[in-house]
């Protein structure tokens, strides 16, 4: 049984904390940006799924903390209980290999070897719509900024002892890092619809000449206007052109607003 206040589980949720908010970070930008992934990142992807199975693991063996009794629950089928009715569907599906799994049910092969596979793997991603099942299964991954959540207190109380700084300020800096960490998804997700906007409708708004640019300018871009729109009702420069990115900046700007109220209410209390 590992106890919740054991300083190496503590450590490791820390540890697996940074590597989730890591791989959240890179994994929008990758798929905007980078449609093929390479080895190098794939492997990268793997590893850290192998720490968030043992995380997944360690949960069935990690004691709960029931605030209605004030008391550390020991019993083991409780907590896998807990476990299980809780968090267990999220961890399970945030490290199934989706990407994988796919082409397994693609392929119409009939075992001619894995380089003939990863050729009709190739051809098929090519179709348009099979290209955006492909990227959507992909975007599943991020399935794991809700874990995010999870240890959004785990995060806290380490800042807080690292750091050596009260409540307040501990307040505002993790609601400053969340505004800019979903400013950053939100600007990735922007590129990506504007990616798939443009080979269909001339009028999406990477077709005036952004798409031209290099992938920095893009995100530039893409970062300044999702900032303003969040945060201001826009300049204007920029607008939703299609039916797909109104809709998208519609749930941007309810997002953005639900975030800065939740700012403004620990400001002031602050305060």
């Amino acid at each position: 049984m590992i106890y919740m206040d054991n300083s190496y589980k503590m450590m490791f949720d820390l540890f697996i904390s940074v590597v989730l908010i890591f791989i959240c970070g890179i994994l929008p930008f990758r798929i905007a940006f980078f449609p093929k992934e390479t080895e190098t990142w794939k492997t990268i992807y793997t590893i850290a799924d192998s720490f968030f199975l043992i995380d997944l693991i360690l949960n069935f063996m990690t004691t709960h903390f029931n605030e209605e009794k004030n008391l550390e629950i020991t019993d083991r089928k409780y907590i896998a209980y807990n476990y299980l009715t809780g968090w267990f569907l999220i961890d399970f599906f945030s490290i199934v290999p989706f990407e994988q799994i796919m082409p397994l049910f693609l392929n119409t092969g009939s075992g001619d070897g894995g380089g003939s596979n990863n050729i009709k793997m190739t051809m098929l991603i090519r179709i348009p719509r099979i290209a955006k099942i492909y990227k959507l299964v992909k975007l599943f991954r991020m399935i794991k900024v809700i874990k995010l959540v999870k240890n959004k207190e785990r995060i806290k109380s380490q800042m807080g002892k690292s750091l050596q700084i009260n409540s307040a300020m501990e307040r505002l800096i993790m609601f400053s890092f969340i505004i800019g960490y979903c400013e950053h998804i939100f600007a990735c997700f922007w590129c990506i619809i504007g990616t798939e906007e443009a080979a269909l409708l001339k009028n999406a708004w990477q077709n005036d000449g952004i798409s031209n640019l290099g992938i920095h300018e893009q995100y530039i871009i893409s970062l300044y206007f999702v900032t303003t729109t969040m945060t201001t009702v826009g300049y204007g420069d920029m607008s939703g052109k299609t039916g797909v990115e109104q809709v998208y900046l519609i749930i941007m700007m309810m997002s953005g607003g639900f975030i800065f109220s939740m700012l403004t209410g620990s400001l002031s209390s602050i305060l």
